[in-house]
């Protein structure tokens, strides 16, 4: 050991036995500084996930169907439940409105969707044949793209995965209370 390594040794073996004599019976220990493991950050990492994962899509639907992620988001809750208004596309995808009509408006003038007046100023929103058919194409490229991230993931593991996402997004109303 270098004398270096000895003082500092010697260093930290006094504070220690300062802390010892100077701090109260049950008093926490104290603790390292805070820390942020980039690697190892939840939020981060699924933010990392999340924006690469939307980039890549965002070029590709643009470049072979001329349409973006945001439309396709309104265009994928179509698909799955055959109407709705903006209000209930926004609620369940939790898009902003306002990016949401933009979509609806898009897809609306390029023949993909087909606009209802409802009760007030409400417009009840459904897929053209047009738009069925763009959905269906986009679909099999969203999902051969799942296939290809989740490779060397067991159906196990892809189960658990979406069981733990499902539980973070149950706490995030207790999370954005916090600070």
């Amino acid at each position: 050991m270098s004398d270096r390594d000895k003082g500092q040794t010697r260093v930290t073996s006094a504070i220690r036995e300062r802390s010892k004599v100077t701090r109260k019976k049950d008093a926490p220990a104290p603790t390292e500084p805070l820390k942020l493991e980039l690697d190892n950050y939840i939020p981060g990492i699924l933010v990392w996930l999340t924006n690469r994962l939307v980039s890549g899509a965002s070029q590709t639907y643009r470049k072979r169907f001329g349409i973006g992620t945001s439309d396709w988001r309104v265009l994928s809750y179509l698909g799955v439940y055959g109407i709705g208004t903006a209000a209930q596309i926004c609620a369940l995808i939790d898009m902003n409105k306002a990016a949401a009509s933009r979509s609806a408006s898009l897809l609306e003038r390029s023949g993909y969707v087909k606009s209802e007046p409802r009760i007030g100023r409400r417009l009840e929103l459904r897929l053209t044949p047009k738009g069925r058919d763009l959905y269906e194409q986009i679909l099999g490229v969203a999902l051969a793209r799942e296939r290809v991230l989740l490779e060397g993931i067991s159906e196990d593991e892809r189960v658990t995965f979406i069981r733990l996402v499902h539980h973070m997004l149950a706490n995030l109303p207790k999370a954005n209370k916090v600070g």
